[in-house]
């Protein structure tokens, strides 16, 4: 297995369905009503999300940065820096909000996040 893989107990409740673990559920973002498609093999079964709702999203607010790390790309490339327009921002955090059930969202990329004029609002 690889240092991601979990092992999770599993268990056929009375009415003969398929129970996880209360806290296994939580570490795995599963909540009440949700669904997985198990998909059946020899040697392994396979449990996936649906694929109807994001997971996670990434956002690059800027590529601009305060450091001079040698050994950043930053180093080698000629584009400019700059920053995403506070629409643009705005309307991302909007449009996340609206999802029942939110995904996570990683602010990264080349530059720092933090930088970005709206970020601290």
């Amino acid at each position: 297995m690889s240092e991601t893989s979990r092992t999770l107990s599993l268990r056929v409740d009375a009415e003969g369905r398929l129970a996880v673990d209360p806290s296994d559920a939580r570490q795995l973002g599963l909540r009440p009503g949700d669904a997985l498609r198990l998909e059946t093999g020899d040697p392994l079964w396979v449990a996936r999300r649906p694929i109807g709702e994001l997971a996670r999203v990434y956002v690059e607010p800027t590529n601009a940065c305060n450091l001079a790390c040698r050994t950043c790309v930053r180093n080698i490339w000629s584009e400019q820096s700059g920053f995403m327009a506070e629409d643009t921002f705005d309307a991302v955090l909007e449009g996340l909000a609206s999802f029942a059930r939110r995904p996570s969202v990683f602010f990264g990329g080349f530059g720092e996040p933090l930088a970005h004029p709206a970020f601290s609002r």
